[in-house]
């Protein structure tokens, strides 16, 4: 075995040298530039191996291709993709396993974030054994690619051909069936069987770049700069991973194998086929939960003094209830995103029932109109939503008001010198936390940061650490939710007396409509930040969207047939 564990190893070496510097390629289709810090693209080893498949698609963005992309799975992609090609869960043992998803630019599946460490490595060395351990009919497999089992090149490469177009997702080059080859030399010598030696193939493979990372990469004949289309399988891996967090499926491979993904009319086909599947809302839930960051909810503490009915059961109701109504709005009703801000519903557990102060309808989860709920409208006063964003058993209005510039608005401000101490104040009678932020807006050098989220953030002073609504805080002070919206440009801010005031005025705001109906989305979609360069595609994109109704639905399949969808341009 020892003997055989050499062979795996130079296979395997490639992931950590590209932890070390490729994690940080162009990921997305969509622009030009690199992020800073970043690298160049992958070398050749790891081409897919097509050639320029046909003219680039024509557009008013055309000019802003990206280069290659190199960007790790993240851990419910790996999850998923041993999943489906393999017929293995493996989602216990990767998530003990394998280290956080770091949160980057406001998501988890950020390329800036999706470092590889040697804990990293280890884990996957650790996860290939588990995975060919658990195949469930590794003989069926290996005789689903190979006719035969006797030692020699012909079975070897056959195998090794057959399984490897599954699991690196495009067909293997000459060098790379070179270096797995010899492993089932190893096995021979130590008197293993040709299963054997198929299982440790299967183990290498699963070990290596080809696998743990999303590579694609320019073509060797092309010129510096020089934009190609992508080739099928290329095409398939985006279209499967943006669609289904995952592999493509047997009519992906099919169609990529025919040379059937390279037309709009067929791109179309596909995307439309896919967004009927399971898989596809599976995606878009996750991306509402990676933007609002609900997973984090079952990990918040909060005092049992201050918050005795507080429990994990609780969070994870939370999180389950802004997934539920965005499910309901946005799949099953083809609603717009900006929708989830006004929604005058919700659904709970008699426990989250209770704490919005609505008589439990009964058992389990239940379905629930807000209409005669004060201060409950939308997403943004799910108490899930506010918990995340409060930050302690004393919630900050300038956490929850720049959430709101950020995740809402797509703005930012800089960060507070280093030198200022941001201790949040302590409370006492007759000063609330409104009393401090009134404080700072006096305050000229303060306001030029803090009046263009204070305000915001002041809606939401009455929600306490777990989203409860409160009248006066612990000290008796009097909370209040009444502020302003700061329109760029605008001779006046735009006033708002309640939450529910504040929700529809932003709603009714066009550049919330296009950060959270587009921009956050396309994020997501693409695996990296949006820089300038972006700004074409995003228009166009946008105004397909639109067309379309505004829905998630429109939105990915505009995403999937813009034209830099299917193209890349190779590095400088």
């Amino acid at each position: 075995m020892g003997r055989m564990q050499r062979w795996i190893v130079p296979v395997l070496s490639g992931a950590s040298l590209l932890g070390a510097g490729c994690y940080s390629g162009v990921d997305g289709g969509l622009d030009g530039e690199l992020p800073p810090g970043a690298e160049g693209g992958p070398g050749e080893e790891d081409s897919g191996g097509e050639e320029d498949s046909g003219e680039v698609p024509g557009g008013a963005c055309t000019a802003e291709q990206s280069g290659a992309i190199v960007r790790r799975l993240t851990t419910i992609e790996y999850v998923n993709t041993v999943r489906d090609t393999l017929g293995v869960d493996i989602s216990v043992d990767a998530q003990a396993q394998l280290p956080d998803d770091l949160r980057s630019d406001g998501f988890s599946n950020q390329v800036n974030g999706l470092l590889v460490t040697f804990d990293h490595v280890e884990a996957y060395h650790d996860l290939a054994k588990v995975i060919v351990e658990q195949l469930p009919d590794l003989p069926g497999l290996v005789s689903t690619y190979a006719s035969c089992t006797n030692f020699g090149g012909d079975c070897e490469r056959s195998f090794i051909e057959g399984i490897g177009i599954r699991v690196w997702r495009r067909p293997l080059l000459p060098d790379e069936l070179a270096s797995l080859q010899p492993i089932f030399g190893a096995a021979q010598d130590e008197g293993d069987d040709f299963m054997t030696g198929a299982g440790l193939v299967l183990e290498a493979m699963l070990q290596a770049p080809q696998f743990v990372y999303r590579v694609e990469d320019e073509v060797t004949n092309a010129e510096p700069g020089q934009a190609r289309v992508l080739g099928d399988h290329e095409v398939a891996s985006r279209l499967s991973y943006l669609l289904w967090s995952t592999s493509p499926d047997d009519e992906l491979f099919a169609a990529a194998q025919a040379d059937e993904l390279h037309t709009v009319e067929q791109i179309e086909a596909q995307v439309d086929r896919m967004l009927a599947s399971p898989q596809a809302k599976d995606t878009a839930l996750r991306y509402m939960e990676d933007w609002l960051a609900l997973a984090g909810l079952p990990s918040i503490t909060r005092d049992p003094e201050l918050y005795p009915d507080f429990s994990v059961e609780l969070a994870q109701a939370m999180r389950e209830e802004t997934l539920r109504v965005a499910e309901e709005l946005l799949w099953e009703q083809q609603a717009p995103i900006t929708a989830m801000l006004t929604a005058d519903f919700t659904w709970a557990t008699p426990e989250l029932a209770a704490l919005y102060g609505i008589e439990p309808a009964g058992e389990g989860w239940q379905r629930y109109e807000l209409g005669g709920v004060p201060h409950r409208l939308g997403f943004l006063t799910h108490a899930g939503v506010q918990a995340i964003n409060g930050h302690g058993n004393r919630p900050s209005l300038v956490e929850r008001g720049l959430f709101i510039l950020g995740g809402v608005l797509c703005s930012s401000v800089a960060a507070p010198p280093a030198e200022l101490d941001t201790t949040m104040s302590e409370l006492e009678e007759g000063q609330s936390p409104r009393y401090y932020s009134e404080a700072r807006l006096a305050n000229a050098t303060c306001n030029a940061c803090h009046g263009q989220f204070d305000p915001m953030g002041w809606a939401f002073e009455h929600f306490d650490g777990v989203g409860a609504w409160q009248e006066t805080d612990e000290f008796g002070n009097a909370l209040q939710q009444d502020g302003w919206l700061t329109v760029p440009g605008a001779a006046e801010p735009i006033p708002f007396a309640t939450v529910e005031e504040f929700a529809q005025v932003l709603s009714e705001d066009d550049r919330v409509a296009e950060c959270i109906g587009v921009r956050k989305p396309l994020q997501f979609a693409i695996g990296r930040p949006l820089g300038s360069a972006d700004q074409c595609a995003q228009e166009e994109i946008s105004a397909v969207a639109a067309e379309g109704g505004g829905s998630y639905h429109s939105l990915v399949k505009a995403i999937a047939l813009h034209p830099n969808f299917r193209t890349i341009r190779t590095e400088q």
